[in-house]
This record gives structure tokens, sequence and C-alpha cells, in this order.
């Protein structure tokens, strides 16, 4: 019995201890989001929270990656010159007979170039071990648009590993990304200097 009453009190206080890491995480990463969402806004003043959703891990993906980057460019280039010489192929007609052999050539090429980078992307997905990246947050609160109306605003939310920078934020209402945390972290120090005068 002493030991069944033991467990039980770890087993709460294990519990306790996680959801009390949950609070203080999604705490920061509301002071945080506030504070970046009160530069971007046209009347900071009008800022009322309402919301914030519990955060969700996101994962890292092999398609984000810089190999899995430069391999999708080098696949959409690959397929547009398939593309273009298969258009020229079929106008053989218009071009001599030593032109033709290169289109032919080229289309070649670029179709096992293609496949090759079509396994390289396969083999880097299945040999890919996604880490934590970040979080997801849904976000709401209230505010006055342009006009001095009151509005309720709803935004997707990425933030990274750290919480120490937003990476997009998605409007959800009117389906408008704000994709580059440059062009926010602009506006925050664009505001921040204007502050400052």
């Amino acid at each position: 019995m002493k030991y069944l009453c033991f467990i039980l009190i770890i087993c709460i206080l294990f519990i306790s201890c996680q959801n009390n890491q949950e609070t203080n995480r999604k705490k920061a990463a509301k002071n945080f989001i506030e504070k970046e969402i009160k530069f971007i806004m046209k009347n900071k003043d009008s800022y009322k929270f309402i919301s914030i959703s519990d955060l969700i891990e996101s994962q890292s993906s092999f398609k984000d990656s810089f190999e899995g980057k430069k391999l999708n460019d080098t696949l959409r280039h690959c397929e547009a010159e398939i593309i273009d010489y298969k258009i020229k192929f079929e106008e053989l007609t218009a071009y001599p007979k030593k032109k033709r052999k290169e289109f032919k050539d080229s289309l070649l090429y670029y179709e096992d170039l293609k496949l090759k980078i079509e396994n390289k992307l396969l083999e880097g997905k299945n040999n890919f071990k996604p880490e934590h990246d970040g979080y997801y947050a849904t976000f709401c609160f209230e505010g006055s648009n342009s006009y001095g109306a009151v509005v309720v605003n709803e935004f997707f939310i990425k933030l990274n590993k750290d919480m120490t920078q937003i990476i997009y934020i998605l409007d959800k209402k009117n389906n408008k990304l704000i994709k580059d945390s440059a062009r926010v972290r602009k506006k925050v120090e664009k505001n921040q200097s204007f502050s400052q005068q």
C-alpha cells in the first residue's frame, strides 16, 4: 500500500511538472508574439488579447533542407527543359538534321537527369531524420483596422524552437501569408527606430 501511494505521488508530481512546463512555454510564446504583433499593427494601443492555442511542435522535413531545396530546384529546371525540348522536337522539320540530333540528345539527357534526381529525392526523404525545429500556434486578438473599426484577428504562427523569431504569420481570415520573418523584423526595427526618436 505504501508503495502504491509513493508511485501515485510520483506520477502526480511528474504530470504537474509537465503541465507547468507547457504553461510556461505557452506564456513565453504569448509574450513574444504579442510584442512582435504590436509592431506590425496599425494601432497598437487598440490591441486586446483573446486567446492562444496549445503549442504544437513542428518537425523539420527533407524538402525544406538545403539539399532538398537544391534537388527540387534542379528537378523543376529539368522538367522545364524537357518541355522545351519536346516542343522543339515536335517542330523537327523547321530545323536542320544536326540540330534535330542535338535536341534529341538534350531531351534524353534531361529525362535521364530527372530520373536520377527523383531517385535522390526519394533516397534523401527515406534517410532524413526529422528534428524539432519550432512551434505552431493559433493566436487571436482584437484591434482597430486603418478605418478605426474594431476587428478580431486570428493568426496561425510558426515560431523557431527557441521562440525568439517568428518564421511566418498566416492571417487565417484573409488567407494572407507574411512568410519571411525578415519582412516582419524589418517592420519591427523600423517602428523601434521611430519610437526612439
